[in-house]
């Protein structure tokens, strides 16, 4: 079964997810670094 865009894109994104990268994947980036953002406002509180 061959490899459909969003795979091979979710890859690259893993090996540099930076907003600066060309494969940049916003969605995933979001996910990776919501819970990072909701801890540190938690602990601001």
């Amino acid at each position: 079964m061959p490899q459909t865009l969003n795979q091979r894109n979710d890859r690259a994104s893993q090996i540099a997810n930076t907003p600066d990268s060309p494969s940049f994947n916003f969605e995933l980036w979001a996910k990776q670094v919501r819970p990072q953002l909701l801890a540190a406002l938690n602990k601001r509180k």
